[in-house]
């Protein structure tokens, strides 16, 4: 039997800084696969994956960007094309969660208003040195109107899940008929510039598996 695929790829771009694991991330949903010591990631790189939802094949196109400062001019390029972005901080590294604001800020300025933002918190496996807690993400992504999935590249936990979600949320947008609950509220980019002020402007971390 014949199965209908899409004509349109879905493109998803993963944010956030340097070593917070987006390419281990990116390598567990379109591989299955691990490992630890991935190079940091130069720019951007491209991935491809084809998904089956509800009987119909969408071809996915993954952008993995670099989360050092000098990079962030030209991966902007990217956003703008973009279905979904995925905003990944690092549950061991409270500073990563402390620059969500600015990457956030970063991306509404150039993604279609209607494209889902993600904030995702990676590395869920290392509990004992998780950094920051479920409850204070939930309510801070639940201000901002925004879903939160905490995932693991190490035992896959939550990583298929999070893409398909992320998928089903952009077709949701492509066929849904312009209601106005499913835009984004202006009110979000307010309430975004206020959380903003006295944050810090993000430094780039160093470690392993980030990008």
């Amino acid at each position: 039997m014949n199965q209908e695929t899409s004509n349109e790829p879905l493109k998803i771009v993963l944010i956030g800084d340097s070593s917070v694991g987006k390419t281990c991330l990116i390598h567990r949903f379109v591989e299955d696969s691990y490992a630890a010591d991935q190079p940091n990631t130069i720019g951007v790189d491209f991935f491809a994956k084809k998904l089956q939802i509800e009987g119909k094949v969408h071809s996915i196109q993954i952008w993995d960007t670099a989360g050092q400062e000098r990079f962030k001019s030209m991966i902007r390029t990217y956003f703008r094309s973009a279905s979904a972005a995925l905003l990944v901080f690092d549950l061991t590294k409270k500073a990563s969660f402390d620059h969500v604001n600015a990457w956030l800020a970063t991306i509404q300025e150039d993604i279609a208003p209607k494209a889902p933002i993600v904030i995702v918190g990676s590395k869920s496996d290392l509990v004992e040195q998780r950094a920051v807690p479920e409850k204070n993400v939930r309510s801070f992504a639940n201000k901002l109107g925004l879903e939160y999935f905490e995932v693991s590249s190490l035992n896959s936990e939550g990583v298929q899940n999070l893409f398909r979600s992320t998928v089903q949320k952009i077709i949701e947008g492509q066929t849904d008929s312009q209601s106005p609950e499913r835009k984004r509220s202006t009110r979000v980019g307010s309430e975004l510039h206020l959380l903003m002020k006295d944050k810090e402007t993000p430094k780039d971390p160093d470690g392993c598996c980030g990008f």
